[in-house]
């Protein structure tokens, strides 16, 4: 059992990624039963700890450490936490912060190189404590300079560091009803460039979907940035869930990412979560399997705003918690594709995937959410996402062609706008071709064909199609 730990390392960049940072590792140490000191839980350890050592490595006089880090440019979001709640968790050579933040800026992220070495250094530390690292999942947002430009800077010199391991990334989206920095979609776009080269696989959230789940869910108008952290959080938790418990399927991040990305460009993702509930109708909403399976494919319940009606599912992952049997789920699925109208592209008619793991939702203390007996989360691969990226673009398009504020940027990035933006068209291009590909007539995009024709020999093709497909790899 010792030898089948996959362990993750989590990194979490400026001041938005270390706050749903915050959030993750109280509901982590209440999963894994490890008191706001580090240290574990006698009672309740050994039956309900589960694989700990995935996320947390063992120290003196009975105490886990987690294996993150929290890196910003600044000190301040750092401190709150080395102040706070859980300033017994976690050592003080995991905070890393620089001199001077970015004030909002992609470039003075991207440009803080001096941070790059440190950073790497402290995370090979945590790496050596490792025994079978499975991958490292970065969180930020992309609306600020550090999220975006030194989360981009760190992910580059992972794929040179560490190639052979998958990369996860979870990016928080601007949007316009909640703005905060006028250059946040100069900063998505310049930072989609990396994410989309050196991820395996990212998920995207916005505040405008999230603060339509706590209305529509929980009843709450305004909801603090707290109670969103949290529900990102229960996302996060629930992707991982199959790896730091037992599990009808033991789902590590290379299974959870060959399931959900059938092209390498093609690999961003969006959360739905079922049940939310909040502490005053604990009592009065209890959901079976087959409801809470019909509410993550509700698209009112996705924490992105997009709408799944109007794209096709490639993939999906549900990973359900609680008092649930297979049996209850195979019914669920049953009921699902029969009374549901669930899109998928025509050469994945089926792709739904799940793990069943008899571990309660957990919620932290002093949460507005109830606990609940059983939750599911739907991660999954939808074309719908292109509309988030219609967006974006046209709000980018919106300040530059005006060139509005990019004088706050570096000549050189100046110069390099249009290659992003460019680039950025390329990937919207690549999710309307991914849907007009049907499995009678199968032929790979040219921009998903030109760079990864290695992956040609994982792929089915039939052989009329064969030597077609193989004279392209021979010309890329």
């Amino acid at each position: 059992e010792y030898m089948g730990m996959k362990e993750i390392i989590f990194l979490y960049f400026g001041q938005a990624g270390i706050q749903i940072g915050e959030s993750c590792w109280e509901l982590f140490c209440k999963e894994h039963c490890v008191d706001l000191d580090g240290t574990a839980v006698a009672l309740k350890f050994a039956e309900q700890a589960g694989k700990i050592s995935t996320i947390f490595s063992e120290a003196k006089d009975n105490k886990y450490l987690p294996r993150t880090l929290f890196i910003d440019l600044e000190t301040s979001v750092n401190d709150k936490i080395r102040k706070g709640k859980l300033k017994n968790v976690f050592s003080s050579s995991q905070f890393i912060s620089g001199k001077e933040d970015a004030s909002g800026v992609f470039t003075r992220g991207k440009d803080a190189r001096e941070m790059a070495n440190p950073c790497i250094d402290i995370l090979r530390k945590e790496t050596e404590k490792c025994d079978n690292l499975q991958g490292i999942v970065a969180v930020s947002s992309l609306a600020g300079g550090t999220g975006s430009g030194l989360c981009s800077l760190l992910l580059q010199r992972l794929s040179v560091d560490y190639g052979k391991l998958k990369k996860l990334s979870i990016h928080h989206l601007p949007s316009r009803s909640s703005s905060s920095n006028v250059l946040e979609y100069y900063n998505v776009i310049m930072a989609m460039e990396t994410i989309v080269e050196h991820t395996d696989a990212t998920t995207f959230f916005d505040n405008q979907a999230l603060y339509n789940l706590c209305d529509k869910e929980l009843g709450i108008k305004s909801p603090t940035f707290c109670t969103i952290n949290e529900i990102i959080a229960q996302s996060i938790s629930s992707v991982t869930t199959a790896t730091r418990f037992e599990s009808s399927v033991d789902a590590d991040l290379r299974a959870f990412c060959t399931n959900l990305v059938p092209y390498p460009r093609i690999h961003f993702l969006k959360s739905s979560y079922a049940q939310l509930v909040s502490a005053e109708n604990k009592y009065h909403k209890i959901s079976s399997a087959e409801e809470i399976t019909q509410r993550v494919f509700d698209p009112s319940k996705s924490m992105l705003s997009c709408d799944d009606e109007k794209g096709k599912y490639i993939a999906s992952f549900l990973s359900y918690r609680g008092d649930i049997s297979s049996h209850c789920v195979s019914d669920a699925m049953i009921s699902l594709k029969s009374h549901t109208p669930i899109n998928f592209v025509e050469y994945s008619p089926g792709g739904i995937k799940y793990s069943i793991s008899q571990k309660l939702p957990e919620v932290v203390n002093e949460s507005v959410f109830a606990k609940t007996a059983r939750s599911a989360c739907n991660i999954s691969n939808n074309t719908s996402i292109a509309q988030v990226f219609d967006k974006t673009a046209h709000a980018f398009d919106m300040m530059y062609s005006k060139r509005a504020y990019v004088h706050w940027f570096s000549n050189e990035a100046q110069h390099e706008m249009r290659t992003y933006r460019e680039g950025f068209e390329d990937l919207k291009k690549d999710y309307e071709e991914v849907c007009l590909s049907d499995r009678d007539s199968f032929q790979l995009p040219l921009r998903l064909r030109k760079r990864y024709y290695l992956n040609l020999s994982l792929i089915h093709i039939s052989e009329p199609t064969r030597p077609r497909l193989i004279s392209y790899a021979v010309f890329c």
